[in-house]
């Protein structure tokens, strides 16, 4: 349950808000699905900071009045953030429900993804496509496996779910 204060990466920062982003305001609301205080989208503001998080300290210059980058030149925005979001979803399978999934159970998403992807799309033959689709059987059995002994006590692992694009409703099984 979010608290009346919550506010994105880019509307936390700044004087008390004051220097929040001011693109994107089409997108942002209330109640379910948006942030209390700034309103901007709850999947939006969790890919900001997965971003953030997954760029700290390796990503680019933070700023600088020596080199005139300015604070606001950083900022992201709910639009720029749904693009982002998407371009993550269409190029790895991750959704804003398994970046934030442990390292393995990341990777485990990554290559289901790609191996039900490769299995579908019709870019192979007949025989290869039959041998991918084994191999993403065998390679799920292995993890179901090595899943009940790593999990015990932690929770389940966050499996890669096919999404229709249409849908915004996602299968609850493997929620974090």
């Amino acid at each position: 349950m979010q608290n009346a204060f919550e506010k994105c990466l880019a509307c936390h920062n700044g004087a008390r808000g004051t220097t929040k982003p001011k693109k994107g305001e089409a997108l942002k609301g209330d109640g379910e699905g948006y942030m209390a205080d700034c309103g901007c989208p709850t999947d939006t503001a969790l890919i900001e900071l997965f971003i953030v998080k997954a760029t700290a300290g390796l990503g680019p210059p933070v700023p600088d009045k020596e080199q005139r980058i300015k604070t606001s030149e950083f900022y992201f925005n709910p639009v720029n953030l749904t693009i982002v979001r998407t371009a993550i979803e269409i190029l790895s399978g991750h959704t804003t429900r398994t970046l934030f999934a442990p390292e393995f159970d990341r990777l485990q998403t990554t290559v289901t993804w790609a191996l039900t992807k490769l299995s579908n799309d019709e870019m192979c033959d007949k025989t290869t496509t039959k041998e991918l689709k084994e191999l993403l059987a065998d390679f799920t059995a292995v993890l179901s496996k090595n899943g009940d002994k790593r999990q015990k006590g932690k929770g389940k692992a966050v499996p890669y779910v096919e999404v229709d694009e249409n849908d915004d409703e996602k299968d609850d099984e493997g929620a974090i």
